[in-house]
């Protein structure tokens, strides 16, 4: 009996040993499981307060499309608190983004469907993930842009466990782009209606823009250049020392020509201006050439043929003034040959000297009421003689032609005048008068009898000594046939009168008075007989 005991107690021991041992290492065990599981918790808190952090929006769902993240910077997207959402399926997460519930990116990672793809423009797959834009036009998101990442979630084994996707609000820099696009047209547009040959190529010389006038200017075939070489198009009409300045340009340096002469392919010769200057990348790298042309042909043609004026300008006797319309007509610019008049142009042009100081005081009421009339009176040019005055003192007689320049409104803007020394003719008409004066006294004086008839034998002057001789006043005379005045109806002595008009008529001209002489029998108006008329006949 007592063996028995023994073996009970023994056996009792052993499984309350057992029993301890077991308990034991299940407290262990549990105590390491709560470690875990406090660790874990841990990781989880963190790791969800960097995925709240995040500065993305960022949300998740698990396999039944229940949403399990929902992190700060979404809330902040959305105005959607976490609470709201966390924990929710039936598509919870799509109505802050399009007003319903419904598929959108997120349910594309584990369950394709082409038609919900087909609403995302520009859908990438990259290896397991989706990238994508958008555009929003919920009340709470206006219109936004949004790049959107999705891609699976899965746990520590690599078993996927649902969905994540990010999303950044690209609306400023879509914005910003279209800006920059608008822009760009904008410059395309200016360029290719720009007056300048433009053209842009790489470091390899390949075109990667021009526009049409680039094309006309330097005659290349109207055909599709981009990605040519420059080097190809032109061909051999390039210039040998062209290519040493490409080569210059493209180690950073800009070049610009003045003006050169050009060999277009059709042999015609233009004349360019031209500027190289290098275009460089984002790193700072010279990426190629921008070239800009100008056909300055008619330009040079312009400044060739207004060197060749300005030279017969200078060496003509007209000098070309401009004024402004204000008190005194100060110049804006004069000729160089103003010179002869003893002023330089510079003083005039200073304002030093006015154009109404030149003008001789005796005449410059004169002129200014005339001008001031011409101005008035709407008219475009009129034509002034007047008198200046040089440096020297010396009185000039100038005959002045203006034109009066007025803007699109009717009002004067310049005067420009071509003023020309008549001095001598002025002297010369002067000259004229004195002797006219002088002939006219003669004549009056002299006692034979002087008359000046028209071509149609008509008394154009008749003298004093004319009414003496044939007794008629000028009054009677003038405007009657000779023939008919002195002969009295005598048929033959008008006959020999008219035909000696004739004779005289007839004769060669020359510069001294043809003479002819006739022994006449007439009477005169008192019945006085003469036996011999001596006619003297000068051209005039």
């Amino acid at each position: 009996m007592n063996d028995t005991y023994e073996l009970s107690l023994i056996g009792i021991m052993a499984f309350t040993l057992i029993l301890a041992a077991w308990l034991w290492k299940s407290h262990v065990n549990q105590c390491r499981l709560e470690k875990r599981l406090a660790d874990l918790r841990h990781q989880d808190q963190r790791l969800s307060r960097m995925v709240a952090s995040l500065p993305e929006p960022t949300f998740a769902i698990d396999n039944q499309s229940r949403v399990i993240l929902w992190n700060t910077a979404m809330e902040r997207l959305t105005g959607v608190p976490a609470t709201a959402v966390l924990g929710k399926g039936d598509y919870e997460y799509a109505v802050p983004f399009h007003g319903e519930r419904r598929p959108i990116m997120i349910d594309l990672v584990n369950h394709w469907d082409d038609a919900i793809a087909g609403r995302y423009s520009d859908l990438l797959r990259q290896g397991d993930l989706l990238v994508a834009e958008t555009i929003t036009h919920t009340p709470h998101l206006d219109e936004r842009y949004l790049r959107i990442v999705a891609g699976p979630l899965r746990d520590e084994s690599g078993r996927i466990i649902g969905a994540i996707e990010s999303l950044q609000d690209i609306t400023y820099r879509r914005i910003s782009l279209k800006v920059l696009e608008g822009r760009e047209e904008l410059l395309r547009i200016l360029v290719a209606h720009m007056p300048l040959a433009v053209a842009m190529c790489d470091r390899q010389m390949k075109y990667l823009y021009y526009n049409q006038r680039w094309i006309s200017d330097l005659g290349l075939p109207d055909t599709n250049h981009i990605g040519r070489s420059h080097y190809d198009a032109m061909g051999s009409t390039l210039p040998d020392h062209w290519k040493t300045q490409h080569a210059r340009c493209l180690n950073g340096e800009a070049i610009e020509s003045q003006a050169e002469p050009f060999t277009r392919a059709d042999g015609r010769v233009e004349w360019l201006k031209r500027i190289m200057h290098p275009w460089r990348t984002s790193d700072g790298e010279v990426g190629g050439i921008i070239f800009l042309k100008e056909v300055i042909t008619t330009l040079k043609k312009a400044e060739t043929d207004l060197r060749l004026m300005e030279h017969v300008l200078q060496n003509s006797p007209v000098v070309l003034f401009r004024w402004l319309p204000a008190e005194n007509w100060p110049m804006d610019y004069v000729s160089e040959n103003v010179n002869q008049f003893g002023y330089s142009a510079e003083a005039l042009i200073s304002g030093e000297i006015t154009y109404a100081t030149l003008v001789h005081p005796d005449d410059r009421s004169r002129v200014t009421r005339e001008v001031r009339q011409y101005a008035t009176g709407g008219t475009h040019h009129f034509h002034q003689e007047y008198r200046i005055l040089t440096q020297s003192g010396e009185t000039r007689w100038v005959d002045d032609r203006t034109m009066i320049e007025r803007d699109q409104d009717g009002r004067i803007t310049h005067f420009i005048g071509v003023v020309i020394d008549i001095t001598e003719r002025k002297q010369a008409q002067q000259e004229i008068a004195r002797r006219q004066m002088f002939l006219e006294s003669v004549l009056h004086h002299a006692p034979d009898a002087i008359i000046t008839l028209d071509d149609r034998n008509r008394v154009v002057d008749w003298n004093p000594g004319a009414q003496t001789l044939f007794g008629y006043t000028p009054a009677e005379a003038i405007g009657q046939s000779l023939a008919e005045l002195v002969t009295h109806g005598d048929d033959e002595l008008q006959s020999v009168i008219t035909q000696n008009f004739r004779a005289v008529r007839t004769m060669p001209r020359m510069d001294i008075a043809q003479r002819a002489h006739q022994k006449l029998r007439y009477e005169n108006r008192f019945g006085i007989d003469w036996t011999s008329l001596k006619i003297n006949a000068m051209f005039w």
